[in-house]
Order: structure tokens, then C-alpha cells, then sequence
């Protein structure tokens, strides 16, 4: 009689085995990739607070806000954003705001304090990687700003660096969430203090990100809500 074809049990076994391992190999390195992801916010943030703590000891003021940038780099004949060499003044009040936001990573690029040749912001939405910085995720980026209480940022007034993902409305704004709570609460624990509202790093005023009342805390639980953002204190 001939034998019959097809997989004996421990032939199914042994598939299925190196199936699971394959499986569970992928998955580890997505997790180690994505590890690395936001360590790299971290390594990025303290690179970058640096090279603007660098530009104030020179420069005498923030990227963006100094009084005599023209002095320096020449005026964009195409007005402060039109996209031509040099750049335009700030008001020298201590607060980057979105108008000097604007022009600040492109300042800093002119110093040659930073990595990459960074342009005026201009655009809608903003360009990551042209006009501000690419972060670790694709989809977002960084953002030199001044926020105030009153805004969706939990924290006291004052400048810092935003993660988080271009606004579709908003010319040169980064605001929209793209974190979990869990990814935001890791960076921040690595960075500061692991609470949203205390602290160099403080989270987007969203309750799908934070608890609705105090103490403030990061909602670890909300594994599908991709609704948090992070403002670095500078």
C-alpha cells in the first residue's frame, strides 16, 4: 500500500512552533523599535534645550524673540515668511510666540546650533522636517512656543517645546494628539516627574489623555486613545 501524503502531528507541531516564534519575534521588535522611539524624545528634547540655552548665552535672548536677528542674517525680502535668505526681529519680551515661533528653528539652523537647514514656517499645514524638526514619529514634530494657563497645555505660563502632530487649520501650528496616555507617561517619567500638570513636561489639557479633575494623572487604561501631547518647559 502507498503511503498516504500530507503532514504527520509532530510535522504540524513543529510548524506551528516556528510560526509562533516568528510571530513573537516580530512583535519584540516592534516593541524594541518603539522603545527606542521614545527614548529618542528624551535624547531629542535635551539636544535641543541645549542648543537654545546656547543661542540665548549668545544672542542674548530666545530664538525667534531676539530684537536684532536682521543684524545677523539679513530681512527675507518676502516679508519675515516668505521663504528668502534672512529672517525678521521678535519683540525681546521673553515669550516665543506663534508669529516668532515661526522663525525660531530657522535661527537656530542659521547658528548652526542645530542639525538640519531649517526654513520660516509658511505653510498649512506646517512641513515636518522643512520647517520644523521631525520627531521619532513620522507624524509629528517639534515646536519652539510660548502657552499660557489658559491654553491646552496643563501647566504654568512659559516657553517650551511641543510634540505633537500639525494642525490641518492652523498655519505653522502643532497641536493635535497622537500619543497614548501610556506612551506620554513613559517619556515623561524618563524626562521628569511622570505627572501631567507638574514639572519641565506636562501633557495636553485632554480627557482622553488625563484624568478630567485633580491629582491629574495619565489615563494608563485608555490603550486605544491616542489623544495625548507633550510640552517641554524650556
Amino acid at each position: 500500500m502507498r503511503p498516504t501524503s500530507g503532514f504527520s502531528l509532530v510535522e504540524l507541531a513543529m510548524v506551528l512552533v516556528i510560526l509562533g516564534l516568528l510571530v513573537g519575534g516580530i512583535l519584540a521588535g516592534r516593541s524594541l523599535i518603539h522603545a527606542g522611539e521614545l527614548r529618542r524624545v528624551s535624547t531629542d528634547i535635551g539636544k535641543y534645550r541645549t542648543a537654545i540655552y546656547a543661542f540665548r548665552d549668545r544672542y542674548l535672548g530666545f530664538p525667534g524673540d531676539i530684537t536684532n536677528a536682521t543684524q545677523f542674517w539679513g530681512t527675507d525680502s518676502g516679508g519675515c515668511h516668505g521663504g528668502n535668505a534672512g529672517t525678521c526681529n521678535g519683540n525681546g519680551d521673553g515669550m516665543v510666540d506663534a508669529y516668532e515661533g515661526a522663525v525660531a528653528w530657522e535661527q537656530l539652523s542659521l547658528t548652526g546650533l542645530v542639525e538640519g537647514n531649517y526654513n520660516a514656517v509658511r505653510s498649512l499645514p506646517v512641513v515636518l522636517g522643512t520647517e520644523l524638526p521631525l520627531s521619532p514619529f513620522p507624524q509629528a514634530g517639534y515646536q519652539i512656543w510660548y502657552i499660557d494657563r489658559a491654553g491646552v497645555f496643563l501647566y504654568n505660563s512659559g516657553n517650551g517645546i511641543r510634540l505633537a502632530k500639525p494642525k490641518t487649520n492652523e498655519a505653522g501650528n502643532l497641536g493635535a494628539r497622537f500619543l497614548l496616555p501610556e506612551d506620554a507617561w513613559n517619556i515623561d517619567t524618563k524626562s521628569d516627574d511622570g505627572l501631567p500638570d507638574t514639572g519641565r513636561v506636562t501633557a495636553s489639557n485632554d480627557t482622553g489623555c488625563i484624568g478630567s479633575s485633580a491629582p491629574y494623572a495619565y489615563q494608563l487604561d485608555r490603550t486605544t486613545s491616542f489623544s495625548c501631547a507633550l510640552m517641554f518647559r524650556f
